[in-house]
């Protein structure tokens, strides 16, 4: 083994230890607030006026976003354990997440479309979470009107590039790199839930996979999530004959 591979093997491990150890050490303590507020809230109820239930519930929504961020931080840890040698079906990965998403999509009322997707080089897990992330966050960031989002790929070189594209708020590009910073938000909590975590995990587990992610975006217009994966190489001619899936970089993406 290289020193560089020691190097990244050690770093790996590092994060992973201190990930775990974090939450645990996070974990405990904010359970205990969250069920002392709680018995405060139920004991005293007739004699905390609006004020204090108020700041009661302020602080039970501060233990709830803290435990996703530890768990958040698990996964964002475990992404870095294994890369590049699982293969999975993307097509059948996007199907189960839009079955999971599947109540966020009726009631938000958005529209989603899509392509056949290949099978690509990744862990089957991590891209499930990818895309539950990218089309999570289409659904959060949607517009107020006829609210869609296309999910399409196509061939470059030996990578599959997807796309994930949405007419949603969109955003200013000058955020385009902060935006995968881990914690990294836009907007506040009391305008959009989350906690800055998914995106900096898509990061992650392309990177691992030997792929990119960016976005491209307008306020106002939308935005473009595009990232690449290594191609299956036992998969990719069947799937270009099959799916039919493009393969001129030069073609003009599809508009929602």
């Amino acid at each position: 083994m290289s020193q560089q591979s020691e190097a990244l093997s050690q770093s790996n491990e590092e994060l992973q230890q201190f990930a775990y150890g974090l939450a645990h050490d996070l974990n405990n303590p904010l359970r205990s607030i969250g069920a002392l507020t709680d018995l405060l809230i139920s004991r005293n109820a007739q004699k905390l006026d609006e004020s204090s239930k108020e700041c009661a519930r302020m602080i039970t929504d501060g233990v709830k976003r803290m435990e996703s961020m530890t768990k958040s931080l698990l996964d964002y840890a475990a992404a870095s354990e294994s890369h590049g040698e699982a293969v999975a079906d993307c097509g059948a990965v996007l199907d189960r997440v839009l079955q999971d998403l599947h109540y966020l999509i009726e009631t938000s009322g958005i529209q989603v479309k899509y392509d056949p997707l290949p099978a690509a080089r990744v862990n089957e897990a991590h891209l499930i979470q990818v895309f539950s992330n990218l089309i999570g966050n289409a659904i959060k960031y949607r517009s107020l009107l006829n609210a869609k989002v296309y999910i399409s790929v196509r061939e470059q070189g030996t990578d599959w590039l997807f796309t994930v594209k949405d007419n949603g708020i969109g955003l200013d590009m000058k955020y385009a790199d902060d935006i995968f910073g881990m914690f990294k938000r836009l907007h506040g909590s009391k305008s959009y839930e989350g906690n800055g975590v998914g995106l900096a995990f898509c990061k992650m587990v392309i990177q691992r996979n030997g792929g990119r992610i960016w976005v491209e975006s307008e306020p106002g217009e939308g935005s473009t999530f595009f990232f690449t994966l290594p191609k299956a190489e036992e998969a990719t001619a069947t799937a270009s004959r099959k799916y039919g899936i493009r393969s001129t970089e030069s073609e003009k993406r599809t508009a929602i």
